[in-house]
């Protein structure tokens, strides 16, 4: 009896080929690999957006520091002769 119903079940379904689960793993690798590639595009795109959030970044650092110099000297002019209370033809003497 256990024989009739192996040969019932082997009647309803077919066994697959070994070139069908082949076929079949191929597509699994390929919807893999189609995969890996958008999550590869999106990654790089997120890079190059913090790359250049980053530049930004240090751009806006550089500047103001630079500001914060020209603060520091008072508005970014130098000091003259005048203002330093000189007058033509001297010179500062620092001890």
């Amino acid at each position: 009896m256990q024989s009739q119903a192996t040969a019932q079940e082997g009647g309803k379904r077919r066994p697959q080929r070994s070139s069908d689960v082949l076929q079949d793993y191929l597509k699994g690798l390929d919807s893999e690999i189609a995969s890996l590639v958008a999550q590869r595009e999106y990654l790089q795109t997120k890079l190059e957006l913090v790359e250049r959030q980053r530049a930004n970044l240090q751009e806006v650092i550089e500047i103001e520091a630079k500001l914060a110099e020209m603060d520091r000297r008072g508005l970014g002019m130098p000091e003259t002769a005048e203002e330093r209370g000189l007058q033509k033809g001297e010179v500062a003497v620092t001890s």
